[in-house]
């Protein structure tokens, strides 16, 4: 359980200082951060558009969940981190010195993560997953809160008292476990889920969009003293990824396709292209990535009712800032089509 001194002690010092005015010179020219196999990330992208410039994007390696990027932002390993809100939200709550500048995704009717069962598999409720077990890419993120809201939704109560094992697995991983028996169940992030029904022999039993509409379920975060120490840098870095998240949204499909392909091909990773082309759509419900208070609320809501009490003290606007997005301040940038 958090502290009263952890809870308020690091909330207290979330200040942020005032952002620098547009047109400031970045004081750094540089951003490490980590990327994803065969992915395109909105700053990736943000980079190859030459919305960031001069900024460079410094590539570390890749990472296969939020909860180990927020690690290595937290640890000072990079410079931007992304995550589940509600991993975020715990993060900060608990001290970390980090802020949410941008969303970057989560459940829409054309993208969101879901829980598949082979087809000749008896499970088709919540019910039914009593005793399972179920491959997810991280314990304690996302897709672990996901199953968690189906299994009480379906009067289950949650993963420990419905006796389900999870098992952690690098998304890639997930198909073939399930396809040889290794696991009952696995949670698919978009577009995996596409790519494994495609080959057929798959069933969905839940999908997050299914649990909450449209919702903004992650974000990208910042250290408080990168902030404040390179308040031009960040505007820069979160205004070029916020009209990137434009560019995207009102572009044909094809084409965010195609950018993402060349992008890809030209990083010279060996990186297997196929799952581009399940590309649907950003999954930012808001433009530029704003958020907003209910980003973080839900999650907030049913930690506090689920053990955490101590997070109901937890004031969201010291969670997250758009003061460095300018799609918060009605006066977006332009992402005509290239």
């Amino acid at each position: 359980m958090i502290s009263r001194r952890a809870l308020c002690g690091g909330l207290a010092a979330l200040a942020l200082p005032r952002p620098a005015l547009a047109g400031s010179a970045p004081e750094i020219t540089r951003l490490r951060y980590q990327g994803g196999a065969g992915r395109v990330m909105f700053p990736e992208l943000a980079e190859d558009l030459g919305y960031l410039a001069p900024i460079r994007l410094e590539w570390v390696g890749n990472t296969i969940s939020g909860p180990q990027d927020i690690q290595a932002l937290v640890t000072d390993d990079v410079d931007i981190g992304g995550a589940f809100n509600g991993s975020i939200l715990k993060m900060i709550a608990y001290g970390a010195p980090a802020v949410a500048v941008i969303g970057t995704g989560g459940s829409d009717a054309l993208s969101s993560s879901k829980l598949c069962v082979m087809s000749n598999h008896p499970v088709r409720t919540a019910a039914d997953l009593r005793g399972r077990t179920i491959g997810l890419n991280a314990l304690g993120a996302q897709s672990e809160f996901s199953l968690n809201r189906y299994l009480h939704n379906g009067g289950q109560g949650d993963v420990d008292t419905a006796g389900i094992t999870l098992v952690p697995l690098p998304p890639v991983a997930l198909e073939g476990a399930l396809r040889m028996g290794r696991i009952d169940a696995a949670m698919f992030p978009a577009p995996l889920q596409d790519i494994a029904m495609a080959r057929g022999g798959l069933q969905e039993v839940f999908s997050e969009y299914d649990l909450f509409g449209d919702l903004m379920m992650n974000a990208l975060a910042m250290r408080r003293s990168f902030v404040a120490q390179h308040p031009a840098t960040a505007r820069l870095f979160v205004g070029a990824m916020a009209r990137a998240i434009e560019w995207a949204r009102v572009t044909p499909r094809a084409t965010v396709i195609a950018r993402f392909k060349s992008i890809v091909r030209r990083r010279g990773r060996n990186e297997n292209l196929m799952p581009l082309d399940y590309w649907k759509s950003t999954s930012v419900g808001q433009p530029g990535g704003v958020l907003q208070p209910t980003d973080f609320s839900i999650f907030r809501d049913w930690f506090v009712r689920n053990g955490e009490p101590r997070l109901a003290e937890v004031n969201l606007t010291q969670i997250y800032s758009n003061s460095f997005n300018p799609y918060a301040a009605r006066t977006p940038l332009p992402s005509d089509p290239e």
